[in-house]
């Protein structure tokens, strides 16, 4: 759904006010303060409500600020629904060692969600927890909001809105930063890759592909023409791709006057979903 005009307007007051934070090398509190109005009036937090809460202790330390709704902890304490880390606006690039950090705050507090931002650059993380790996934090989404709404070749306000509302107060209440976690696990692109070049798929693209010619296809060449085709980096990062195996044909014995059929007329048998990969929780930018 496109922008709507108000809220565009906003988008681009605040790009303004973020980029001209950032070359002026404004401070960490400065980007901090400009977050937090961006917050109430684009994302419609309450901070008089508490709703954004500054400097929230997290086991001994403290956080820039959090975002609070109406979740409570077992001990009934205020339960963020995510923690926001600010760094300032001159920081150039958001590193791994920031959300770093972040992670720390959240080692023990059961919180899930991290936003890194310095108000040009966001980034949002999944912290996943486990007895044996800890804390594993998987970035969900990162956009330069500043270059995203600079009037140009990479203008594109509709996808900052569609990114950015994840984070408003209407949609979190809604589950929406898990709703989105979700969708963007099956859109990664090793799971899109192992889904195209699973054996369902294959034979419907090979079914497709026999129409437009008289010769049946083998399903290991489609696969590999698919594979040609398909992003490098994409087929890397879903790995141990494979060609499904052909299954062995089972004849049932005949009667003396029934003749074979020939291959080429075997295709309606039932097709069979080759076991894919599971979705690995690494997520794209």
């Amino acid at each position: 759904m496109p922008i709507d005009k108000p809220t565009l307007t906003k988008l681009k007051k605040f790009a303004d006010v973020f980029k001209a934070a950032r070359d002026r090398n404004a401070t960490e509190g400065d980007t901090v303060t400009y977050l937090t109005e961006f917050f109430r009036e684009v994302l419609g937090y309450d901070p008089l409500s508490r709703e954004i809460t500054k400097e929230f202790p997290v086991n001994d330390r403290y956080c820039d600020f959090a975002v609070v709704l109406d979740d409570k902890t077992a001990e009934g304490k205020p339960k963020p629904k995510f923690l926001v880390e600010a760094k300032a606006a001159y920081v150039k690039t958001l590193k791994e060692k920031h959300i770093e950090q972040a992670k720390n705050y959240s080692q023990n507090a059961v919180i899930n969600w991290v936003l890194l931002t310095n108000g040009v650059e966001w980034q949002l993380y999944h912290l996943t927890f486990s007895s044996d790996k800890g804390c594993e934090p998987v970035l969900v989404f990162s956009l330069n909001f500043v270059d995203k709404m600079e009037t140009g070749s990479g203008y594109d306000p509709d996808l900052v809105w569609d990114t950015l509302s994840v984070l408003a107060k209407s949609n979190v209440l809604e589950n929406s930063l898990e709703t989105y976690y979700e969708q963007q696990k099956l859109l990664d692109p090793k799971t899109i890759v192992a889904t195209l070049v699973g054996e369902e798929v294959l034979r419907k693209i090979r079914q497709e592909l026999d129409r437009k010619g008289h010769a049946r296809l083998d399903i290991k060449n489609v696969f590999h023409a698919v594979m040609q085709v398909l992003d490098q980096d994409a087929i890397a990062a879903a790995g141990g791709l494979a060609p499904p195996v052909k299954r062995k044909k089972h004849h049932h014995r005949r009667q003396a006057d029934e003749s074979v059929q020939p291959e080429a007329e075997a295709s309606t048998e039932p097709i069979k979903a080759q076991p894919q990969p599971a979705a690995d929780e690494e997520t794209p930018t």
